[in-house]
């Protein structure tokens, strides 16, 4: 795996070396739920779903691709159980591979809004030069924590989650990756070469929502006030036997 106390220094000089190229192109972002925080919240990708390893983020994040391309997780290998992990998913034959890796920034006074990500992954964040003020703060579900250089974050993004920065000088910047649940892994290694598979969500995904319903959270539904009646029962009449 990746020492992130060991690969920090590395991976945060390759960061500061591929920001110093220019912006960050946005173009991997889904801004059809990010509203505000277009312009603020922008990623580098290294491997980005269709496009394999992307050339330009890996020509200035050599190490960080390296390191990245060693983990089982992210191997060819783990890469070619996908279409045996959508199928125990029930996902369409164009849903797209749980699979990224970026350099993610997130400006001062950034906020990205409550959305959800894919059923059947996991994410890491490694932080690598985040505001020391503690004031970079990321939730997920009913969990908050502020980032802290060189610490590591793992979570599964099909819950709803956030990321606020508010702290007015730096921003905040680390590197992210996703890859199959390990238990959905296994499972999809079991069912490779099978005819079906068959649907086992249940197994694998938790309380988040499928990558079909990913984006804004739904708006909750009004509860019915209790009013404490209940309603009356009418007795029917026995028929009589002749």
């Amino acid at each position: 795996g990746i020492n992130a106390e060991y690969m920090g220094p590395v991976m945060r000089a390759e960061l500061a070396r591929c920001r110093a190229l220019g912006p960050f192109p946005d173009f991997t972002i889904e801004w059809w739920f990010t509203g505000e925080a277009r312009g603020t919240w922008t990623a580098l990708p290294l491997y980005y779903p269709s496009l394999g390893w992307f050339a330009p983020g890996c020509a200035c994040a050599p190490s960080t691709c390296e390191a990245l391309r060693s983990l089982p997780l992210l191997d060819d290998a783990a890469m070619r159980l996908w279409p045996a992990a959508r199928e125990l998913l029930g996902l369409s034959p164009d849903a797209r591979e749980p699979f990224d890796a970026y350099f993610l920034l997130l400006e001062p006074g950034g906020r990205i809004p409550p959305h959800f990500g894919d059923v059947g992954r996991l994410t890491v964040q490694i932080a690598l030069d985040v505001p020391a003020s503690g004031r970079a703060v990321m939730r997920v579900a009913n969990v908050t924590r502020a980032y802290a250089d060189g610490e590591l974050t793992i979570f599964d993004d099909a819950f709803e989650h956030e990321v606020w920065n508010s702290d007015a000088h730096a921003s905040r910047a680390v590197l992210g990756f996703s890859f199959l649940m390990p238990r959905l892994a296994a499972l999809a290694a079991a069912c490779r070469g099978r005819i079906m598979c068959g649907r086992r969500q249940s197994a694998v995904q938790g309380r988040g929502r499928s990558q079909g319903e990913a984006g804004k959270p739904k708006k909750k539904k009004k509860k019915k006030k209790n009013t404490g009646l209940r309603p009356l029962k009418t007795k029917q009449k026995k028929k009589k036997k002749n």
